[in-house]
């Protein structure tokens, strides 16, 4: 896993507005500097033949707020590597409270069996996977979906970055 930042101070504060507010899409070019200053050219080489894959939102949460976060900072990297664009492997099968709002020790439970692999990707032959996330706090997330990606598509190889960390 590699994680840009620590999820601490201006950078929480970042995520949160770039999330949680109205104009939070005006701090795209904002959060594409932070992205492209915390990649490290060693990376090329690891995730050269890498698909970068978003972790989703439910689709409601996504309608609500219009985008999704791990999707826009996924086009970044896929676009610093030389790649066309990220592209969407997984679904959320079931609405689940917020990560952020969870307890620590109930974000397994919380996310358990809540992503799926999308119909029209079953079957393709992927060997590297990306998972891209904003922020890592537990790893539950990010677990859950490399679970998906190894049973349902036999990804071999599965990598995750996220902008920020937190606890772990």
């Amino acid at each position: 896993m590699y994680s840009g930042y620590w999820y601490k101070g201006v950078g929480n504060v970042v995520l949160k507005h770039f999330k949680y507010t109205e104009p939070g899409l005006a701090l795209q070019p904002f959060i594409k500097e932070l992205v492209l200053n915390s990649l490290d050219e060693s990376l090329l080489e690891l995730w050269d033949d890498a698909v970068f894959c978003p972790t989703p939102l439910f689709w409601a949460r996504e309608k609500k707020r219009g985008f999704n976060q791990a999707q826009i900072i996924a086009d970044v990297i896929a676009d610093w590597c030389g790649n066309k664009r990220a592209v969407s492997l997984l679904k959320r099968t079931r609405h689940t409270n917020p990560q952020s709002e969870t307890p620590l020790e109930l974000r397994n439970r919380n996310v358990h069996d809540s992503f799926g692999i999308k119909r029209e990707v079953v079957g393709l032959n992927i060997k590297s996977v990306v998972l891209v996330d904003d922020v890592v706090t537990s790893g539950s997330t990010l677990h859950a979906c490399a679970k998906q990606l190894r049973n349902k598509l036999h990804v071999q190889n599965v990598f995750a970055y996220t902008l920020f960390k937190g606890r772990l």
